[in-house]
């Protein structure tokens, strides 16, 4: 069997040894022509995966390190029989851990406590569950929106907790943000929601892309606590 991998893969060598010829290359270097006789690939998240990459190649199973998966053509890989596995919610804890600490350098650096603050996430996936969890293990008031996620629940007659992502911050005298990335959340944060931050609120945005907005984002910061941590 023959592996094809990309370079930045940590450990890929060792992990797979065994199991076939491994080829690590760097993200410039997998091409249609590089992966012709593969039989696997293993990609991050810098790899476009579909048709023009993989057709007429032997490849029957893909991987992506990454917990995102908007560069891979999943309909695609259905429709030609090609497996395919992700690394969903791989870092989750990671990035939730650092939202926290990173308040809480706040907290101690700007001397206000996060006992009885507000915060309002948004996206409530993998991360901003724990998110949610950690907070209000911290005595924060906790609220959440992830319109994608309530309206697949709604669809199944589930009800789950969901508030209008506009009281996050309309209603708000101090906040923390989680926000993913995504179309719908992009056009909320930045056409509606952000603009309308307290000037104390303390905005922290993780996800693969901007979602905040750029310049747009800086209206609501304070001199005193980074807009972003």
């Amino acid at each position: 069997m023959k592996i094809v991998a990309d370079i930045n893969i940590p450990l890929i060598k060792s992990a797979f040894k065994g199991l076939g010829e491994i080829e690590v290359l760097d993200k410039f270097s997998i091409t249609s022509k590089a992966v012709r006789d593969a039989d696997a690939l293993l990609v991050r998240s810098e790899t476009r995966v579909n048709r023009d990459l993989l057709d007429g190649s032997k490849v029957r199973f893909v991987a992506t390190a990454t917990s995102g998966i908007d560069h891979i053509d999943v309909d695609y890989l259905q429709d030609a029989g090609i497996g395919f596995s992700d690394a969903l919610g791989c870092n989750a804890n990671s990035v939730a851990e650092y939202i926290m600490v990173a308040l809480l350098h706040l907290s101690c650096k700007h001397n206000f406590p996060l006992q009885g603050k507000s915060m309002g996430v948004i996206g409530v996936g993998n991360v901003g569950a724990k998110v949610v969890r950690n907070a209000r293990a911290l005595g924060m008031e906790v609220l959440q929106n992830d319109p994608p996620r309530q309206r697949a629940l709604h669809a199944r007659h589930r009800v789950r907790e969901n508030d209008d992502a506009k009281a996050l911050f309309g209603n708000q005298q101090d906040l923390g943000v989680h926000a993913v990335v995504g179309p719908t959340v992009h056009d909320d944060l930045v056409s509606q929601v952000v603009p309308q931050a307290p000037p104390q609120a303390v905005t922290d945005e993780v996800g693969r892309r901007p979602a905040c907005g750029g310049s747009r984002a800086h209206r609501a910061h304070d001199v005193r606590r980074p807009h972003r941590a």
